[in-house]
């Protein structure tokens, strides 16, 4: 049974709330990280700074110390946790495009009670599955990304004089986690409702979409040249200057959406 368009198919809703609720998590973990790595590494700096910068350098690279440093991270955000934070916002984006598809084939075409069965049908368990282990990775990038920094900011300043008191403010300045946190939040928000998008339109039968974006002076013109040409899904078209192949929403930080073509 075909959908009969009765009206424009209004633009899919992002998931803006979601995604800013994602960034507070995640900023937490980076900021908790900042912390443990802080609390660890100052009491270093200072039992060994009056031996000179070398004496400094060997502690804090020392295995001992790295691996003490490592350990404590790691301990902060075992598994089951990062698993719970990833896991329900991947419910929370489900549960929102949704609604939202509902609400925008409803407009469109006053969709029926077998559209909202089929649309519960879709594989949405693989999908956010597949979406939670790669956070879970990503998750843990971010107070390893922080620490090699840590380190590096280190090497760089150690041997220029500066005083310990000084190191620690600009350690503590430091916001790369943070900064990290917002990117994976933001990416991976946009990523996993393309995956929904994909998976929920094929399963009610709908084997093409149109390209639409944001329109704005953000958009980049490549996606912008995309504007309202009809694609067949698992014929994503080129997207970047590297080449890559991607759907809307896929690309990085990508805000475009796939229009359901109901022509």
């Amino acid at each position: 049974m075909k959908i009969r368009k009765r009206h424009r198919v209004g633009r899919l809703q992002l998931p803006f709330m979601l995604e800013r609720h994602y960034m507070a998590e995640l900023r937490q973990v980076g900021l908790l990280s900042q912390r443990v790595v802080a609390d660890l590494l100052i009491p270093t700096l200072t039992s060994h700074g009056l031996y000179g910068p070398k004496h400094v350098m060997d502690a804090v690279t020392a295995n001992p110390f790295t691996t003490r440093v490592t350990k404590a991270v790691f301990s902060a955000f075992s598994p089951e946790l990062l698993a719970k934070v990833a896991g329900r916002q991947a419910n929370e984006v489900s549960k929102f495009h949704r609604q939202a598809i509902t609400s925008q084939l409803t407009r469109a075409a006053g969709v029926g009670f077998w559209v909202r069965r089929d649309l519960d049908r879709a594989n949405v368990k693989k999908v956010t599955d597949a979406w939670i282990g790669e956070n879970i990775a990503l998750i843990e990038s971010i107070p390893g990304k922080y620490l090699e920094d840590a380190t590096d900011m280190l090497h760089k300043n150690i041997g220029s004089g500066m005083r310990v008191e000084e190191l620690a403010k600009k350690l503590d300045d430091y916001r790369v986690a943070e900064s990290r946190a917002n990117l994976i939040a933001r990416d991976q928000t946009l990523k996993l409702y393309s995956s929904l998008n994909r998976e929920r339109q094929k399963s009610i039968g709908l084997d093409t979409y149109i390209w639409r974006g944001t329109l704005d002076e953000k958009e980049r013109p490549m996606h912008r040249d995309l504007e309202g040409q009809v694609i067949t899904w698992g014929e994503p078209p080129v997207t970047n200057e590297d080449g890559d192949e991607n759907d809307p929403g896929e690309d990085f930080q990508c805000r475009c959406t796939a229009e359901p073509n109901l022509d």
